[in-house]
């Protein structure tokens, strides 16, 4: 009971970072290296991959996943900023599911152990613990797929330019 508990726990306390990341656009490259970006596109369209450059008036990713392959193929693409409704991003990774399987299955597998001695593993007891490391896989898979909304600014005035007095 306290490995489930100590599990609901640090799901929890993974799922209270910060929902949102305001960010320039010129500072979008750096910003989103190394995440999963999805972008939601004004005519309902959906894509997924990385993000690659931006200019003034387009971006341009590197799709992976398109709900449209008529509108938007895989590869690299460069789409028109107005176009974009909504922009989320997260890291891509597996602890999560590795840990939350590990833990939910030996978790349970302890307390069977407990309960009915050397063979724990057997009838009942052996469906819950697979029930565990299943229950686990998935609680850990919530943590891994934690994503941010992605709020752009305007983009930031360039740094004025100091005079240098000519002497």
């Amino acid at each position: 009971m306290r490995i489930i508990l100590l599990l609901l726990a640090s799901l929890q306390l993974a799922r209270s970072q910060p929902q949102s990341l305001s960010i320039y656009w010129q500072h979008s490259v750096e910003a989103l290296a190394g995440q999963f970006t999805q972008v939601k596109l004004t005519d309902g369209t959906r894509i997924g991959g990385s993000w690659a450059a931006v200019t003034p008036i387009t971006f341009t990713m590197k799709v992976e996943q398109t709900s449209n392959r008529s509108r938007l193929a895989k590869g690299l693409q460069t789409i028109p900023r107005a176009s974009i409704l909504e922009i989320k991003a997260g890291r891509r990774r597996a602890r999560g599911r590795v840990i939350g399987t590990l833990a939910g299955y030996l978790g349970i597998a302890a307390i069977a152990a407990l309960a009915s001695g050397a063979e724990a593993a057997q009838g009942p007891w052996g469906i819950a613990i697979l029930g565990g490391g299943v229950a686990g896989y998935f609680i850990g898979k919530s943590v891994d797929h934690a994503t941010r909304t992605i709020i752009f600014l305007p983009d930031a005035p360039a740094a004025p330019v100091a005079a240098e007095d000519a002497s």
